[in-house]
Formats: structure tokens, sequence, C-alpha cells
């Protein structure tokens, strides 16, 4: 159990902080891009989330 929550800590500490490494880049208005393409990360996690939510009410309706 504890590992699990370390995981889940470890990977919350670590895309937290590549977001606030990015956004103090942009804020100080640095000429490298970002470290992360957050719009691609937005894409992606929506479409995960919506073939989730797909699979849930597959899986609920077929019960």
């Amino acid at each position: 159990m504890r590992f699990l929550i370390g995981l889940i800590f470890g990977v919350i500490l670590t895309i937290g902080g590549a977001y606030v490494v990015d956004q103090r880049r942009m804020v100080q208005g640095g000429s490298d891009g970002p470290l992360v393409n957050w719009d691609r990360v937005d894409r992606t996690w929506g479409e995960l989330r919506q073939g989730a939510r797909e699979q849930f009410r597959r899986i609920t309706d077929g019960a």
C-alpha cells in the first residue's frame, strides 16, 4: 500500500514540477519552448477519460 501511494505521489509531484517550470518560463519570457506540450496532454487526457467512460457504460449496461 505504501508503494502505491508513493508511486501516485511521485507521478503527481513530477507532473506538478514540470508544470511549474513551464509556467515560470512563460512568465519570464524564455526563448526555449515549454518542457511539455500541454495542449497535447490535455487532448490525450480527454481521449483517455472519454474512452474510460464509454467502457464503463458498456460494462454497466451489459450487466
